[in-house]
């Protein structure tokens, strides 16, 4: 019960933090004599990498609440009640990026094309880095706020925090050794923790070259 708290805790807070960095603060005077309404929210484009999983769905099921306009990427396979509760709702596009180059993937690249902006682009299904950064690259220069969904497993193939700074990690904590070996020592113990530091790393590079 209590990891499922936590869950639902962390979808919500993806989705609440990705309208608080797509909109505009359109708060209500203070003076209004106006009753307060029901919060409204103005329609997003959302382009999902999976949203079709454990996560994943729970996350597109809240966006679909805000009449979000989404599209999945996905291998076409619906989890769990997904295909019922998300598949009708959103647009699907299949495209298996972690075994081909998006270049094949043509329907995925004609809703490329034909969007000018996206809002939100969220990355649940990424494993490797090298497919972030071929999406990053064609979704160049059309992307309001990519949100890409990591692991803690990052945390294992990291430089160990010492225990006086406590039990809480943060993602800043998230750095690989400087020795190679040890590197590669952790890298053998936790391939997917590595692959999806990798990632973060990816991402973080994009972000800085782009600032320079």
């Amino acid at each position: 019960t209590h990891a499922w708290l936590k869950h639902k805790q962390s979808v919500t807070a993806v989705v609440e933090r990705a309208q608080k960095d797509t909109t505009q603060d359109m708060s209500t005077s203070e003076e209004s004599s106006e009753p307060l309404e029901s919060p409204t929210y103005a329609q997003k484009t959302v382009l999902a990498f999976g949203g079709n999983g454990f996560i994943g769905s729970e996350v597109i099921s809240k966006m679909l609440e805000r009449n979000y306009k989404i599209t999945v990427v996905s291998r076409g396979n619906w989890y769990f009640d997904s295909g019922t509760r998300i598949k009708p709702h959103v647009k699907q596009v299949i495209c298996d990026r972690e075994n081909s180059d998006l270049e094949y993937c043509t329907d995925l690249l004609q809703v490329i094309n034909e969007t000018a902006h996206f809002d939100i682009v969220i990355d649940f299904s990424a494993y490797k880095p090298e497919v972030i950064s071929e999406a990053l690259e064609y979704l160049k220069g059309k992307v309001g706020l990519y949100i890409y969904i990591s692991t803690d497993s990052v945390y294992e193939v990291s430089v160990p925090r010492p225990p006086e700074t406590g039990t809480v990690s943060k993602e800043t904590d998230a750095r690989r050794p400087e020795d190679e070996d040890e590197r590669d020592q952790l890298n053998e113990m936790d391939s997917y923790g590595d692959q999806k530091l990798a990632g973060e790393e990816v991402i973080l590079n994009i972000y800085a070259a782009g600032k320079k």
